[in-house]
């Protein structure tokens, strides 16, 4: 089998996320009668092990793993040194040593309160980029490389957490 890419990985989890949470029937079930995860494991070298439990979605490659909706759990390895947001967990994606946390419900003043935390412990701006109806961030200190992207112009109010080693 080829070596997968970490963007092979993250296109064929997303493929199979996005299928799994539309809410059209069993989605799980559709993808894996289809021969989707048989197609994925082929075409990208990657083994895909999709778990349907109760309305989450596990999917794990040999360095890696995609968890959503219910399946979505903070990682045991993940640094206590980086605070979490308050809102709902939805998604969670472990990747070269880093991790990419989704969140729903997250008010502004979260963001605000991430960001005050990140930038008054050493943690430089690299990226920001404000408007009326979201954020972005990128934040660099030593090894670490923080995002985060905001979005508070619907319901939902999104945001999506990055925690990456620069190299």
């Amino acid at each position: 089998m080829r070596a997968p890419t970490p963007r092979t990985f993250a296109a064929a989890a997303l493929v199979i996320g996005s299928l799994a949470l539309t809410g059209c029937g069993n989605a799980v079930e559709s993808i894996a009668k289809a021969g989707v995860e048989k197609a994925i494991e082929d075409q990208t070298g990657t083994e895909i092990d999709i778990d349907e439990d109760g309305g989450g979605v596990t999917i794990e490659g040999e360095d890696s793993s995609v968890k959503i909706g219910s399946a979505a759990e903070l990682p045991a390895d993940f640094p206590s040194e980086f605070p979490l947001p308050d809102g709902t967990l939805i998604s969670v994606v472990q990747m070269n040593g880093g991790w990419t946390l989704g969140y729903e419900a997250v008010q502004e003043s979260e963001v605000d309160r991430l960001l005050e935390h990140f930038t008054s412990n050493g943690y430089e701006k690299a990226l920001a980029v404000t408007e009326a109806t979201g954020k972005l961030y990128s934040l660099m200190k030593d090894e670490w490389v923080v995002s985060l992207t905001w979005d508070g112009s619907g319901d939902t109010k999104p945001l999506v957490y990055g925690i990456n080693k620069t190299s």
